[in-house]
């Protein structure tokens, strides 16, 4: 939760995590594999941005989303997040 879209706002949804197969992210589930993360993504006009060997972040607009994945390539978590502005440097 966090103020958006400045941080004095009104609370919103700024960041959430999915970590089981439960819920689906455009038909993605956590235990899906890293290549079809990436191609679903990709079909719906995320670009790719930061990489490391266990996670991805996609960019579209304001949102990221991040994919992170085990040694053997499959999901085991996503990251979706939208920033707030500080247009007052409120210091927390």
């Amino acid at each position: 939760m966090g103020g958006w879209p400045d941080v004095q706002d009104p609370y919103h949804v700024v960041r959430f995590q999915l970590k089981t197969g439960r819920y689906a992210l455009f038909g993605l589930r956590v235990g899906c594999s890293r290549e079809e993360a990436e191609q679903v993504l990709t079909r719906r006009g995320y670009t790719a941005a930061a990489e490391n060997e266990e996670s991805r972040g996609y960019t579209k607009g304001e949102i990221w989303l991040g994919v992170r994945w085990d040694r053997a390539g499959m999901v085991t978590r996503f990251t979706a997040s939208i920033p707030s502005t500080n247009v007052e440097d409120v210091v927390f």
